[in-house]
């Protein structure tokens, strides 16, 4: 061959170098591919060069061995440099599997090497890295030294922990970093022997090592109160030897540690049942349950100790064997002496009740049947008699009453009310008491209240009278002469309410310093003897006491012996909620009418003549006065004489010549009683005998002592106004009038009551006011008359035989013709008091005996014609009456609980608005606007949402406390109507 390539040795070589190329493309096998390859290749390529060329087989056979040499070098080379590759190929692939897993661990792990005695980085990697703020470049291939993030005190820390470290050391060290707490393990590596590198790994322990501070906190809190404890805790073992006990048990015991520990507890004290002990831990171990039980011990200084032993058994860590047991010895004598106190207290209160319905019940027909019997023609003695036992009863009365008071009073039962009332009206309820009370005695009472005293207030208006009330009598039993003054005063008024101050003077007595100091103390007079001249049981003052302090004041004295006594306290009074219905009469606004008129006095005290010039000096009149009935005949006739006579004359009928007829007649004869209105005042007594005079000598209106500044001003405004007709006539007969008028077709009343004493009052009384009465001698007679008869109101007695009041009101509620019929319990039982548990049976309110003609009179007209849509103008009365269908009982009972859960809602949610408490307030306002929902009062509930609203934006204080005002506003609204037409009252 010359070394040229001809076109057919080409084209055997493109044709061989394809048929190569095919099987290495065909065959995955690396050395089959060689191997196929290469045998196609020579058996192929020069087959066909033999053939055109006609090469000889020699030196075609020394081509082949050649180039096969060749292709083997090639196959094996190749083959190296594929493998290098692809085990480069996994390395690195493991290598960023390696990083990864160190990237996605919890806490980070770090590499280091020695180089030129200095710790260089390798690898740090981890989330914690990151958490700390940190990044693997602050770190790779730098030195301690150069590592920023490091300070050089902890540069020198950790230096020496790598030294131990490469000294073949295994180091564990904790360092804390932007408020974690990281624990590091160092690990040698080692090659031939030698240290070569370090390998840590880091952690967050923060957690736990707070939880081991917090556990650590939990221990010592736990010693401490063990250690402190005032019971005595112990730790036995299983022999029942004492293994420790606190140190209350060394101080009681004054013993030592090694006096007590590996004793047995029976040998170490006294105790009343040692076998008792004994038995109760072997129980806790064998039954392994806690064991309580008491038992007594003696202490050191004799005293014997009730305890209450509770033992537990302890077990191994890990384990249920049982260790061993404790044991907690708590002391509860003072809780016997109280839970005996307790008990005692109970059985008073319930030997009380017992009392009380035992001596009122006779004692009710007694005052019944005398109120009955005064209204009889009776002979002078027969009525003297009368009247003897009518006062002994009402003594009598006072004086269960004082008791049961006092009773209330210790077992801490008696409660106050905060209503909107009159207080006018209160004050002058006391006045018309006080006239009662009065009786025949020749002493003055004088009612002074100041003009700006104001109407409506919010307090307890029943506990405010009896402290008045109390006080009254109190002054009336012991003056015998004189006069007695009643004071009433505004000091202040603030944004809370009105400051009244309330002072009761007389001219009795008094009381020396000596005895002062027993005039508060239960079941005492100031003098021992007094008991026997006055009577009484000497709690009045002590329960005057106690209402005051509740009220929030303090009732004071002072006294002198032989001139008179001045009993008075301060009381603030809260705004009422409602201004509506303030006054009968507008008087401030209809004085024109006595514009410059002249009203003369005749009253021969002069302190009392004094008071009335006060009482007028408000009005624009002109007044004067005289204190003889012979200065008052001079000035009437020369009124008569110069045709000038006075618009009014104020007679006090108890001037010594007014006693008489022709004294008076005397009196009345010069006056023009055309012109001249004529105005006497006097005492109950003397308004009785005053009717029984000629009608020439009547006078125009009576007022009856003490008299009060309106009642005075609202007779005289009357009078001059030609309306005396209703204004002059006394509140109390005022009401018998009205009733009287209408008695014709008042309705049936039903009075189920067994005793057939009160049955007969209860019903005269009641067919005297106008009503028709139907009795039933217990409740199964009042549930067949309930289905014949229609009633306006049922007289219910608690305890009946065969059918109590309460089973048979329950059942009287089943009857839906019923649902807006009161039922009135009536109980002798004044401890009586929980008016809910009433209103929750069916009952709508509470009558207390002995049941008065006033009693009665009052509570038919406080549920006669009832317009319930219009008393709550803040609550939709019809929707809701129709959801409860119509049961009056379950209204009231919603009404009261409101009024017990709402009454203070601004000051409930208070605090929470000022702690920021958000969920607490949002969850209040929501409960409030589903009640307000319920109540379909419209007002309080967009109040509610514009609240809800608010808070939806978070707490700003000075919004959410004006919401919060106004939501108040809306409750007092409601709640200010809730006077006594809803409300049952303890002792009615």
């Amino acid at each position: 061959m010359d070394g040229t390539i001809s076109l057919p040795l080409l084209l055997i070589g493109l044709a061989t170098i394809t048929g190569t190329s095919i099987i290495f493309a065909k065959i995955k096998t690396y050395w089959l591919q060689w191997m196929s390859a290469s045998t196609f290749f020579f058996v192929f390529y020069y087959t066909l060069v033999w053939m055109v060329y006609g090469t000889s087989p020699d030196t075609i056979w020394k081509y082949i061995t050649y180039q096969l040499m060749c292709v083997f070098v090639i196959a094996c080379f190749l083959r190296y440099l594929l493998r290098n590759r692809e085990y480069k190929q996994q390395l690195r692939q493991v290598e960023d599997e390696l990083i990864d897993m160190l990237r996605f661990q919890p806490g980070f792990t770090f590499k280091l090497h020695k180089h030129r005695d200095e710790y260089v980085f390798i690898v740090i990697e981890g989330q914690l890295l990151q958490m700390l703020g940190l990044y693997p470049h602050q770190f790779i291939g730098k030195k301690i030294d150069d590592v920023k993030v490091f300070t050089s005190a902890f540069q020198a820390q950790i230096k020496g922990y790598y030294e131990r470290a490469w000294q073949g050391e295994r180091v564990n060290y904790e360092y804390d970093y932007n408020g974690f707490t990281i624990l590091v393990s160092l690990q040698p590596i080692y090659k031939n022997s030698y240290v070569t590198e370090l390998i840590g790994s880091a952690c967050d322990v923060t957690e736990h090592r707070a939880a081991l501070v917090k556990a650590r906190v939990r221990d010592e809190q736990y010693r401490t109160l063990v250690e402190n404890s005032e019971d005595f805790i112990f730790r036995f073992r299983l022999d029942g030897t004492i293994a420790s006990s606190n140190s209350k048990m060394y101080i009681t015991y004054e013993l030592e540690s090694d006096q007590v520990k590996g004793k047995l507890l029976t040998e170490v004290v006294q105790m009343d049942d040692p076998e008792k002990w004994e038995m109760k831990f072997e129980q806790t171990i064998l039954k392994r349950k806690t064991q309580q039980f008491g038992i007594q011990l003696l202490h050191p200084d004799g005293s014997e100790h009730a305890y209450n032993v509770t033992l537990s058994p302890l077990y191994m860590d890990g384990d249920e064997e049982i260790d061993g047991v404790t044991g907690t010895v708590h002391d509860i004598t003072d809780l016997k002496k109280r839970e005996e106190a307790d008990q005692s207290n109970r059985a008073k209160s319930q030997f009380l009740a017992r009392m009380s319905h035992e001596i009122r019940t006779p004692l009710n027909g007694i005052i019944g049947l005398s109120l009955l019997l005064q209204r009889t023609e009776l002979s002078p003695i027969q009525q003297d008699y009368l009247n003897k036992i009518d006062s002994s009863s009402n003594v009598l009365l006072a004086t269960i009453n004082d008791i049961l008071d006092f009773s209330k009073l210790e077992a801490g039962k008696m409660t106050l009310e905060t209503l909107d009332f009159s207080l006018e009206e209160s004050i002058q309820k006391v006045a018309d008491l006080a006239s009662v009370s009065l009786g025949k005695k020749r002493i003055e009472i004088m009612l002074d209240t100041s003009e700006d005293l104001p109407d409506l207030v919010n307090g307890d208006a029943f506990r405010l009278e009896q402290v008045l009330i109390n006080l009254t009598n109190n002054a009336i039993k012991f003056t015998k002469r004189g006069y007695l003054r009643l004071r009433v005063a505004l000091e202040a008024t603030t944004d809370e309410g009105y400051l009244l101050s309330f002072a009761m003077e007389d001219t009795g007595i008094g009381i020396s310093k000596e005895q002062l100091s027993k005039l508060f103390v239960p079941f005492s007079q100031a003098d021992t003897s007094m008991s026997r001249r006055y009577g009484g049981t000497g709690l009045g003052l002590v329960i005057c006491q106690h209402l005051v302090q509740s009220m929030g004041g303090i009732l004071q004295v002072e006294s002198t012996l032989g001139q008179g006594s001045r009993f008075y306290f301060n009381l603030m009074l809260g705004k009422a909620g409602t201004d509506a219905g303030t006054k009968l009469i507008d008087v401030d606004g209809q004085m024109n009418s006595v514009q410059n008129q002249r009203i003369r006095i005749a009253e021969d005290n002069p302190l009392v003549a004094t008071h009335i010039r006060e009482l007028l000096s408000s009005m624009p009149v002109q007044i004067d006065s005289v204190s003889t009935t012979a200065d008052l005949v001079r000035t009437l006739e020369e009124d008569a004489w110069y045709a000038a006579p006075v618009d009014y004359v104020l007679l006090d009928m108890q001037m010594e010549e007014l006693q008489y007829q022709d004294g008076l007649e005397r009196v009345m004869a010069p006056i023009d009683r055309s012109r001249t209105k004529v105005i006497a005042y006097t005492t109950l007594d003397g308004r009785e005998q005053m009717s029984e005079l000629p009608d020439l000598l009547q006078a125009d209106a009576v007022l009856v002592k003490p008299v009060s500044r309106a009642k005075l001003k609202m007779v005289i405004e009357g009078l001059a106004q030609e309306r005396i007709q209703s204004v002059a006539v006394e509140p109390v007969l005022q009401a018998l009038l009205v009733n009287k008028q209408a008695a014709a077709s008042k309705g049936n009343i039903l009075v189920v009551e067994d005793n057939e004493i009160n049955q007969l009052v209860i019903s005269e009384l009641l067919k005297q006011l106008g009503y028709h009465p139907l009795i039933a001698e217990n409740g199964l007679e009042a549930l067949e008359l309930a289905d014949k008869e229609t009633f306006k109101l049922i007289l219910m007695d608690i305890h009946m035989p065969e059918m109590d009041g309460y089973e048979a009101t329950q059942k009287l509620r089943q009857r839906k013709s019923l649902n807006l019929v009161p039922i009135v319990a009536l109980t002798a039982n004044m401890l009586m008091q929980d008016r809910m548990q009433l209103l929750k049976l069916g009952m709508n309110d509470l009558l207390i005996k002995p049941i008065t003609e006033r009693q009665l009179t009052d509570m038919l007209g406080k549920w006669d014609m009832l317009n319930w849509s219009k008393q709550y103008p803040g609550v939709g009365v019809d929707q809701l009456m129709r959801n409860i269908d119509h049961k009056l009982h379950i209204f009231q009972y919603m009404l009261e609980k409101f009024k017990m859960d709402y009454h203070d809602f601004q000051d409930q949610l208070a605090p929470f608005i000022s702690d920021g408490e958000l969920v607490a307030v949002k969850r209040k306002i929501h409960t409030l606007k589903g009640i307000a929902v319920n109540f379909y009062a419209d007002a309080l509930v967009a109040q509610v949402l514009a609240m809800e609203k608010e808070l939806e934006r978070g707490i700003d204080p000075q919004e959410v406390f004006s919401l919060l005002k106004r939501i108040q506003h809306e409750i007092d609204g409601i709640l200010g109507q809730q006077d006594a037409t809803v409300s049952i009252r303890e002792g009615y």
